[in-house]
């Protein structure tokens, strides 16, 4: 009787379980048939995420790169500018060393005697142009060099010279006259010392060295007189060229050399004698090298940086601030108005720059390049000596004005 009830008991609870589960079971299958499954797995977000906040880096990055798009040309040579600049400061060092052990002196005769000379068209007052004189007689040479004006015949008159150094008068007679004379010099023989056989000198180089010394201000208060003497230095230089030098330079095949400030390229403001000057004869130097091209005459520019002239720092601050006050005080109250301020800011600038000695390269690597070039079996139209040469010359080629107007305003 007790097994009936269990068992009844049993069976119910079977009848429950089954039932419940093919509840389960028939729920399951309409779920997986029905679009909800579908709809909740595969729902596509009907919302867009925040935009990110701009990066300031890549927005750094972006306008420098379209400014650099839109300003190709300058970007491209300033590149190019600097990677030859250093390109060629290294081998110029290098070049240097390999080159102190050499031993430039003059050739000699089978006598001993030397005959190569060197006529140095400059002023003996200038202090470039008489240590260049000086060197190139210790090496061997016979130089001539110019007297331009009464200045250097006072200087000669008063002053020591080396005996190595004879001189051209462009003062007591005409330009023509005092090529004349040179010319019939270097036709005549020469008799070095007692019973030797007598020789001819050759005229190896006709060097132009340059002036340090120019007048500086406004345009409009340069004296008259200053541009008078201007235009006749250039004019000697021209008249010197017609009046029998390239004659004399053809017979004894003789190199053309000038010496030249590259600053002079900048047209700097307030450097007018010195712009028009260096540049009128550096045009005239260029021309000259292509007419001359044809009988394989050598004409060579040196444009020439900061040379260490001596040990004293001519372009130190002070020294500067100093000309640039006496400079000043020469003005009428009118023109210290109008240009006063601005001059002494450009006379700042481009004294830090101009070949006037303090940390500037040494003169011997000047002496040597001109002796190199003057017995170099082909040179260059232009070689650079000097730091900033290089530079300041392309610089002046390359860039845009714009630039250069921006170096003076800044």
């Amino acid at each position: 009787m007790v097994a009936e009830p269990v068992l009844a008991t049993v069976q119910v609870l079977n009848k429950v379980i089954n039932d419940t589960s093919a509840f389960i079971n028939k729920q399951l299958e309409k779920i997986q048939n029905s679009d909800l499954l579908h709809k909740i797995f595969h729902h596509e977000p009907t919302f867009n995420p925040p935009p990110q906040p701009p990066s300031h880096i890549k927005s750094l990055f972006s306008h420098v790169m379209e400014n650099i798009s839109r300003n190709k040309v300058i970007y491209v040579s300033l590149i190019g500018l600097g990677l030859g600049y250093g390109v060629l400061q290294l081998r110029d060092r290098f070049y240097e060393r390999d080159t102190e052990r050499i031993n430039r002196r003059v050739p000699k005769l089978p006598n001993g005697a030397r005959s190569d000379a060197v006529f140095l068209m400059g002023s003996i007052t200038d202090h470039l142009t008489r240590i260049t004189a000086y060197d190139l007689g210790k090496r061997g040479f016979t130089v001539f060099c110019s007297i331009l004006d009464s200045t250097d015949v006072k200087y000669i008159a008063s002053n020591k010279i080396s005996e190595e150094i004879r001189f051209v008068d462009f003062t007591r007679k005409s330009i023509e006259s005092a090529v004349g004379e040179l010319n019939e010099i270097l036709k005549s023989p020469v008799v070095p010392f007692a019973n030797a056989d007598p020789h001819k000198l050759n005229l190896k180089a006709i060097i132009f060295a340059p002036s340090w010394h120019f007048p500086v201000g406004p345009i409009e208060s340069t004296s008259i007189s200053t541009w008078k003497k201007l235009n006749s230095r250039i004019q000697m230089v021209m008249e010197v060229m017609t009046c029998g030098l390239l004659q004399i330079a053809r017979n004894q095949n003789s190199k053309f050399i000038l010496l030249y400030s590259s600053i002079s390229n900048l047209d700097l403001p307030y450097h007018a004698p010195e712009s028009i000057f260096q540049n009128e004869v550096s045009h005239l130097f260029t021309i000259l090298g292509r007419e001359l091209l044809q009988y394989g005459i050598s004409v060579t520019q040196i444009p020439l940086g900061n040379l260490s002239i001596s040990n004293q720092k001519i372009n130190s601050s002070t020294r500067v601030e100093s000309l640039v006050n006496t400079e000043i005080r020469a003005w009428t109250s009118e023109m210290r108005d109008l240009y006063a301020s601005d001059f002494a800011k450009i006379q700042h600038k481009s004294n830090g720059i101009r070949g006037s000695g303090g940390k500037g390269t040494p003169m011997k690597q000047l002496f040597h390049l001109i002796f190199d070039v003057i017995y170099a079996n082909k040179t260059p139209a232009v070689v650079f000596c000097g730091k900033g040469a290089r530079f300041y010359y392309w610089l002046a080629r390359i860039l845009p004005i714009s630039w250069l107007e921006w170096y003076i305003a800044w």
